[in-house]
């Protein structure tokens, strides 16, 4: 039977409460206590499987039967794809000589759809079961809130409270969050003064009080979730199969703030498949430097970039990569990970980690400056007429100064209508953006002239106060007489 560990040690727990608990009660993160195989077979027996139907197969893989039995998670795949704009869920286009992965076509145009409307499904599937409810506490660069908002709209057993850094996201994505939360009760969207970085501090102090913890019936829908980590999973075994050969290597490039979609390739590795992965960062350029170097530096301010989604200085699925190259040594994760979290002590790997880093995971990493983005955002379109959001072009940028002699993918993270600042940077305010039919292209384009206002928490208000104080005025707290 499937169980899951905490990546600083303790008890196996089971699917359903690594997924309700987000973060382990000791602060670590959960994976799968043993990776499952994916044989030659069933690779070929998968192959022209639709991305929902390769979803169910992957997910089943994790979750055993006795938890969810596979009609159930059949209905929760094919519910969750229900909003997205593409009956392919996910095609894959080329752009610029790379096999770009659309995985945006969901109702808010972002990579974070795909993981957030299966995982919402799932939570609510488990909260039914045992009749209870569950307080969500989100922290965003800008993509996830407004995924999480729009995943669980309406919903009578969660409630949600999303932090977002005022000023360092799109206005498209502020108001992303903050229409949903003007048109339902369940959801509640405030700004911070300060960084994405800043924001994650009170939300990890309100995780790490057990009572608190306990009382509110907190959870997660970050990629600090490994329900989140197995559907990004997933988006490999789906691009392997439809842009790889048999036993031939493929390369993948990742766009990457927190690290949790690296961490969905690591995860395809362990189970077979030939990946080569490249962490594609933007400015905020900690992860690459910890791959060039095998040092991650104690966190610095977070720098305001062109694909805001990413700037992130401090990358929490490090901890995973960490549980990987060191074969799962709790001991060694958990001491590493609380010096850096408590005295800023950087995390220095070893030069027998680092030499597996490069040559046993086969990782590597690439850096893009805000003139990189635009330049190839403006390469791309010349050659082919595909508008590539920032985030996107990060890792397209990445793959370009690659070899073509393996076949290159990145994975494509949002639409281009949600950065018409940037694209119109780029290639001019003239240029119409693509897909204007799209179902949820039209809807984000109609948010352009309607400001939805939020609350703000200024620099000289104690954040973790306010959420204290938030906590038992939402709807289910309130019925439950908190």
């Amino acid at each position: 039977r499937m169980k899951f560990v905490s990546t600083r040690g303790g008890p196996s727990v089971s699917f359903a409460t690594a997924v309700r608990a987000g973060w382990a009660e000791n602060g670590g993160m959960f994976l799968p206590e043993s990776v499952p195989t994916i044989t030659k077979e069933q690779l070929e027996e998968w192959r022209p499987l639709s991305y929902p139907a390769l979803c169910e197969r992957v997910l089943g893989l994790f979750i055993d039967e006795s938890e969810i039995s596979r009609a159930e998670l059949n209905g929760i795949i094919a519910q969750s794809f229900t909003r997205f704009g593409s009956p392919e869920v996910t095609p894959i286009a080329q752009a610029g000589g790379v096999h770009v992965v659309e995985l945006w076509h969901g109702p808010t145009l972002a990579f974070k759809d795909l993981g957030l409307q299966v995982l919402a499904r799932l939570l609510e599937h488990f909260l039914a079961k045992d009749d209870t409810t569950l307080t969500v506490l989100v922290g965003t660069s800008g993509d996830t809130g407004s995924a999480a908002a729009e995943a669980v709209r309406g919903s009578k057993r969660m409630d949600m409270v999303v932090l977002f850094p005022k000023g360092r996201i799109t206005q498209t994505q502020e108001r992303q969050m903050t229409s949903v939360a003007a048109a339902t009760e369940n959801v509640v969207v405030w700004g911070v003064e300060g960084s994405s970085d800043d924001l994650d501090r009170p939300i990890a102090a309100l995780f790490a009080d057990a009572a608190c913890r306990a009382r509110f019936r907190l959870g997660t829908l970050n990629s600090v979730n490994i329900a989140r980590v197995l559907v990004q999973t997933v988006h490999y075994v789906y691009a392997y199969l439809r842009c790889g050969q048999p036993g031939k290597q493929l390369a993948f490039f990742v766009p990457t703030g927190a690290g949790g979609n690296i961490c969905g390739g690591v995860l395809a590795q362990r189970m077979g498949l030939p990946l080569r992965l490249t962490i594609a960062t933007n400015a905020n350029d900690v992860l690459a430097r910890w791959v060039h170097t095998g040092a991650l530096d104690k966190p610095a301010a977070s720098v305001s970039t062109a694909a805001p989604s990413m700037d992130i200085q401090v990358p929490y699925n490090i901890e995973r990569l960490l549980h990987f190259l060191t074969d799962g040594d709790a001991d060694a994760v958990g001491t590493a990970m609380r010096a850096y979290e408590q005295h800023n002590t950087p995390i220095t790997l070893t030069p027998a980690q680092l030499d597996r880093l490069h040559n046993e995971f086969h990782i590597s990493a690439c850096r893009a400056t805000d003139a990189d983005i635009l330049a190839t955002i403006r390469a791309v379109h010349s050659e082919s007429g595909y508008i590539l959001d920032p985030h996107t072009a990060v890792g397209v940028h990445a793959a370009r100064l690659a070899s073509a002699a393996v076949p290159r993918v990145c994975l494509g993270c949002a639409h281009a209508a949600k950065f018409p600042e940037t694209i119109a940077q780029a290639l001019g305010a003239e240029t119409a953006l693509p897909d204007a039919t799209h179902v949820n292209v039209a809807a984000v384009c109609a948010l352009a002239h309607t400001p939805f206002p939020a609350r703000v928490l200024t620099r000289s208000e104690d954040w973790e106060q306010e959420l204290r104080s938030l906590l038992p005025t939402l709807p289910t707290n309130r019925g439950r007489g908190l």
